[in-house]
């Protein structure tokens, strides 16, 4: 069963992939490495966040504080 989220979830990915391919920025969709792997984040985060609840919406915030201390 294909939920609501999922089908966002998608949709997202399926703009990504339009952009990243030159469909919406006329200079051939050089947007470059650092954006699409930005977007691939928030993308995650994003879907994460849905899935697990706004209650847990710290959850990963405190994991990238660790992630970077650990660094």
């Amino acid at each position: 069963m294909v939920t609501r989220k999922t089908k966002r979830l998608c949709a997202a990915l399926r703009h990504q992939e339009e952009i990243m391919s030159g469909g919406i920025y006329p200079n051939g969709g050089d947007v470059g490495y650092l954006d699409f792997l930005l977007s691939a984040i928030t993308i995650f985060t994003l879907f994460s966040l849905y899935t697990f609840g706004l209650e847990n919406r710290f959850y990963f915030f405190r994991l990238w504080i660790v992630s970077s201390s650990v660094r």
